[in-house]
């Protein structure tokens, strides 16, 4: 997993980022990006309201690993790590994170190279590998030079692909639930029309701190749409994530939007939206049923 958390460097690599984001115990909530090559940091920090306090910047100096984990942007911002314990410091302008994650549960990736071939002519493909799918989450988060110690649950994946995003999906809505004994992780959506709007669905399932069961034929409904002028594309106020029979893991996830923290435009045209959400659980996982209510964050994404 060590490799597959490093930097690549395939000579037709167009994109790779390193993703962090976690929900703490005071009620704050961070996320954070680096991007390399481009040497860019994307870092916001969410007040207990929803509220954002951002920290982004592009650096001029960047490097990484490819052996493991160890992305350096500007000075003193790192990202680095190995199973089961990562580390994320970044500051800019007086505000930033110091953390450590450890791994509550094993990594992911598939297929063994954690490489997805997306078309064969043109050749594109893409990887993702969830090297967190749920951390403890200790440390600092400063906000315009005030610290704050923190604790939580957190989520890091790693993506990279060779070809734009905006040339193979159409859109996606993707997400993690954090639940007693059980961790999930999913992406549902549509490539690009050019690809035939082939549909691209996951419903990734942890048991305690192991793999236990993924779902390929999970369907999503978008419903109760609404304009949103600054970004230039309507969201859902409502999602339902149907996971049919045929797997370990099974029922209904339904998320009612209770606050949209982000949307915006993108230069190619696209949007991007985050919410915070309502979500009535209703699964099976084997015969054990969960039924729960919890606050739910989620994203969606027009690239």
């Amino acid at each position: 997993m060590d490799a597959d958390d490093a930097h690549h460097t395939e000579s037709d690599l167009n994109y790779e980022w390193w993703y962090f984001d976690a929900n703490f115990d005071n009620g704050y909530s961070a996320t954070v990006v680096f991007f390399y090559p481009g040497n860019w940091v994307e870092c916001a920090i969410y007040d207990p309201s929803g509220n954002k306090v951002t920290s982004d910047n592009v650096f001029t100096t960047g490097s990484a690993s490819t052996s493991k984990c160890d992305v350096q942007i500007g000075t003193g911002n790192c990202f680095w790590g190995s199973y089961p314990d990562w580390h994320l410091t970044y500051m800019y302008n007086g505000t930033g994170v110091n953390l450590n994650m450890h791994s509550q549960v094993e990594g992911w990736k598939t297929p063994t190279t954690g490489v997805k071939q997306m078309t064969t002519s043109p050749n594109t493909w893409m990887g993702w590998v969830i090297a967190q799918p749920r951390s403890t989450v200790t440390g600092t988060i400063t906000i315009n030079g005030t610290p704050m110690t923190v604790t939580g649950t957190g989520y890091h994946d790693h993506n990279w692909g060779n070809t734009a995003l905006h040339d193979q999906f159409d859109h996606w809505y993707w997400g993690r639930i954090f639940l007693p004994g059980y961790t999930m992780v999913y992406s549902t959506g549509n490539m690009t029309q050019a690809l035939g709007y082939g549909t691209n669905n996951l419903w990734l399932t942890f048991k305690d701190k192991t793999f236990y069961d993924v779902n390929l034929l999970v369907t999503s409904a978008a419903n109760n749409l609404v304009a949103d002028p600054a970004a230039g594309h309507p969201y859902p106020t409502q999602m339902v994530y149907t996971i049919p029979t045929g797997s370990l893991v099974h029922g209904t996830v339904t998320q009612n939007l209770t606050q949209l923290i982000e949307g915006y435009s993108l230069p190619t045209g696209g949007a991007y939206f985050r919410f915070l959400s309502n979500g009535i659980i209703d699964l099976y996982a084997g015969t054990n049923h969960i039924s729960v209510t919890q606050p739910l964050l989620h994203e969606y994404m027009i690239p």
